[in-house]
């Protein structure tokens, strides 16, 4: 598969290795380019670099990776996301901290919104790259679950591809709904900044949907 990955730094490069590893064909793209040679250079076949437009053009699936605060000038310079899968692995900080969003909105159908006619998948934002890069790969109990939101059925299951692809468990938590069950802050008994095995992140996805029908 062709992803373009828009943002190329620790997360966007490091999950965008991790594809090539797996034969995906991957453009990486940033503001500036020519700062991404070395990083090509180290990953070799299947990997080029070129302009945030170029990624958008490439991909048939995008990865998203840029801090919260750039994601209104990512998406305008993307231009070309009508219909595509758009992976969406940013979190909502900001330099005065984690920003309000309104009421009962989650980061990921904020983004959604701002992206519109793209089919955005959240993923990749509750793990350090350092960590996904030691603990990609691991089977078995071991095998680390990489928890996804979304409410496009047919891009999700690509994206569960992907996450396969890249050394993890993919894990559906459900929608917009309950896609902040997968974004910050992290706390006690959540998936933000937390790593759970399959049994573990099952367990912990029916402790959070059962409260969160007392709460309706």
């Amino acid at each position: 598969m062709q992803v373009g990955i828009v943002g190329s730094g620790r997360i966007g490069g490091t999950v965008g290795k991790l594809w090539v590893r797996a034969g995906h064909s991957i453009l990486f793209s940033s503001r500036h380019p020519e700062q991404l040679a070395g990083l090509v250079v180290a990953i070799g076949n299947n990997a080029r670099v070129g302009t945030i437009p170029e990624a958008a053009q490439f991909g048939d699936v995008i990865l998203l990776s840029v801090p919260w605060t750039g994601v209104e000038e990512a998406l305008a310079a993307a231009v070309l996301l009508d219909g595509k899968i758009l992976i969406d692995t940013t979190n909502q900080f900001t330099s005065n901290g984690l920003e309000q969003l309104p009421d009962g909105m989650s980061a990921s159908e904020c983004n959604a919104r701002r992206a519109r006619g793209a089919r955005l998948v959240k993923a990749y934002n509750t793990l350090t790259a350092g960590f996904q890069a030691e603990s990609a790969g691991c089977s078995g109990p071991e095998r680390v679950v990489m928890p996804y939101a979304g409410e496009d059925a047919d891009a999700k299951r690509i994206v569960a591809g992907l996450i396969t692809d890249s050394g993890f468990e993919p894990f559906d938590v459900g929608g917009w709904t309950q896609a902040h069950f997968i974004e910050p802050p992290r706390r006690p008994r959540a998936f933000y900044g937390e790593e759970w095995n399959l049994d573990t992140a099952r367990a912990l996805l029916s402790q959070l949907t059962g409260r969160n029908k007392l709460k309706e």
